[in-house]
């Protein structure tokens, strides 16, 4: 799940229909934790949040300390992104208000607008606010240390500034040192569109099979309607009229 390299992992996978799943891993100096209430007390703050969130599924919440490193594993399903978004807007740009100074600079702001099927997101991160401007982290570890944000998306971005391009664009990765952003903040940028739901084509292509079986039936129903002027009358029948 994680290299020695590695302080951060973010990997989120959102589907067509505009749910999808967010996993966060950090690896995290034993002594930031403490300041908090230790391992208890950080996981509470969390469980706390996820509760007072229902637009959130907890699926995993571990926070287990070795040594001097304290690993942070949380796993979240969400029925709408765009929910989401519009709750981390309305929250005075904070994208996760009630939790702890730390969590929030690492959750970082948001921007997002959104123009038809157009979505343009912009997320802020700040790691040097999180940790202190590093004083918090041993020197010799924040050269090696990195932030990587991976995002899964169900149809290629339209522009974006990652690191790198996976899968014909459909997967966005953003690696970025540790010692970069305790200098300034980290910036996520991407520009996609929303996808047309599945369900949403299904019931266009129902609906579009049903308007064709009927136009069918209504020209079948001329064609013999004219047919039936065109015959000419029975001569009996007009004798026994006359």
């Amino acid at each position: 799940m994680l290299s020695s390299c590695i302080d951060g992992r973010e990997e989120y996978w959102l589907a067509r229909d505009g749910s999808g799943v967010a996993e966060v891993v950090y690896d995290v100096p034993a002594k930031v934790v403490a300041l908090k209430g230790g391992d208890t007390g950080i996981q509470q703050l969390i469980e706390d949040w996820i509760a007072g969130t229902p637009e959130v599924h907890r699926e995993v919440c571990q926070v287990t300390t070795t040594g001097d490193r304290t690993r942070i594993h949380v796993r979240l399903a969400f029925d709408s992104v765009l929910r989401l978004l519009e709750l981390s807007k309305s929250g005075s740009g904070s994208g996760s208000p009630g939790l702890p100074d730390m969590f929030q600079h690492l959750v970082g702001t948001f921007d997002f607008r959104l123009q038809g099927r157009d979505v343009e997101f912009t997320r802020t991160v700040s790691p040097g606010k999180a940790f202190l401007n590093g004083l918090l982290l041993p020197k010799h570890e924040t050269g090696d240390r990195r932030l990587v944000y991976t995002l899964h998306l169900p149809e290629p971005a339209l522009e974006s500034n990652a690191t790198q391009t996976l899968d014909g664009g459909k997967t966005l990765v953003w690696d970025r040192a540790l010692a970069d952003g305790l200098k300034q903040p980290l910036v996520t940028h991407l520009k996609a569109r929303v996808p047309v739901p599945y369900w949403m084509i299904a019931s266009s292509a129902g609906l579009g099979v049903v308007v064709l079986l009927a136009v069918t039936k209504y020209r079948r129903f001329r064609r013999v309607l004219d047919l039936q002027r065109s015959m000419p009358l029975d001569p009996r029948s007009t004798r026994s009229k006359s």
